[in-house]
């Protein structure tokens, strides 16, 4: 077999490097069988949708496609990529797909996460304000997550909740987000049925891209639109309209690098209002707006990196790329495994690391605001 043909495949830890020209093989068990071999494949994954998706297609004169027809949305499923397990979940649609070229059979499905985007959060038994109080964040998380089957661990200490009750009709994302918010913590999928409590850029350290080498294609997306020379954090509506706060309850940060006037008022949503977590919560928003003013796509060939790792949401990475401005680290938020008619290849969403630092509104730790010699 000639070297360029080569695939070496190298165990580390728990994750496999494919090394050389490898195709991967994508499976879809469902009710204890196993299907592969697709005619077009998209898998997404984010750290900012929470639920993982996934959308097969297979051509309707494969003697396979009637099977794949008749499974039924809502059956549980695990996708696949090399063994290694990406999405654990449910079937949400299926179809045929077809125009005057081509007949396909097209069938979808997220992680058991999306239960939690779509429903509403309900905690049997929960005193409303008092049950979550003082209790270790993980152990809430948990309770919300659990009438769905979800189990929940955390890779760092996510601390205790302050004050927190549900909201009417809120989803139970909606209501974990705000406990993680607060805690400075990441809700993520594991990919195997579960949430993990995490941080930015604890995943993987991935392989460099760069221009002119290993960038397939890139599109570049810098915006101001959600950027404000102003952000003003307040602890009651009423405060938005004086001009002074006597106790404090106000929170002021600005972007140096906006310089009309473009003010944002922002109500907080958390419960621990004091005037320190209001400073740091403006500062915070400064912060993150001005990282996620400049989010590029990138598309790498296959689905490994060049040391042969499987490209993950949450991990970290140099860019070098003079046509999107971008030479230092760069955070993976999302990733999107594709192969179709055009080959294998995969579209990274990237971002400043800073686009997803958090802050624990009760600690101490200090945050470092746009243009302050960060």
């Amino acid at each position: 077999m000639p070297d360029g043909d080569r695939e070496e495949i190298v165990v580390t830890g728990k994750r496999r490097k494919f090394v050389g020209n490898h195709h991967p093989v994508v499976t879809l068990k469902v009710d204890g069988t196993l299907y592969s071999t697709w005619k077009s494949t998209d898998i997404q994954r984010s750290i900012a949708t929470l639920a993982g998706g996934f959308t097969f297609g297979m051509s309707d004169a494969d003697p396979r496609a009637p099977k794949i027809a008749k499974l039924a949305p809502g059956s549980a499923c695990e996708v696949a990529v090399d063994s290694e397990t990406l999405i654990t979940g449910y079937l949400d649609d299926s179809g045929p797909e077809f125009d005057a070229e081509s007949h396909e059979v097209r069938i979808s499905g997220r992680d058991k996460a999306g239960d939690l985007v779509d429903c509403a959060a309900y905690v049997p038994d929960a005193v409303p304000a008092v049950w979550a109080k003082g209790q270790p964040v993980l152990q809430v998380v948990s309770a919300i997550a659990k009438p769905f089957g979800i189990s929940v661990k955390q890779e760092v200490d996510a601390g205790t909740v302050s004050l927190f009750a549900l909201n009417m009709g809120e989803s139970a994302f909606t209501a974990i987000d705000r406990i993680c918010r607060e805690a400075g913590v990441l809700p993520m999928s594991d990919g195997l049925g579960g949430l993990v409590l995490t941080r930015a850029g604890l995943g993987s350290r991935f392989s460099a891209l760069a221009q002119g080498k290993n960038i397939l294609a890139a599109k570049g997306h810098v915006s101001w639109r959600e950027r404000f020379s102003d952000y003003y954090v307040f602890a009651d509506p009423a405060g938005i309209y004086v001009t002074a706060q006597p106790d404090g309850h106000m929170g002021h940060a600005q972007d140096p690098s906006v310089k009309r006037w473009r003010p944002k008022f922002v109500v907080a949503d958390f419960r621990d209002t004091t005037a320190a977590n209001l400073q740091k919560y403006a500062e915070w928003l400064a912060t993150v707006a001005a990282a996620k003013s400049n989010t590029p796509i990138v598309v790498s060939q296959g689905w490994h990196d060049d040391s042969g790792l499987l490209w993950q949401p949450n991990g970290t990475l140099p860019v070098t790329s003079a046509k999107l401005g971008i030479d230092g680290d760069m955070l993976v938020v999302s990733t999107r495994h594709i192969e179709d008619d055009q080959g294998s290849r995969t579209e990274l969403g990237l971002a400043p690391p800073d686009a997803y630092k958090l802050i624990a509104l009760n600690s101490g730790d200090d945050l470092i605001v746009p243009g302050a010699g960060a």
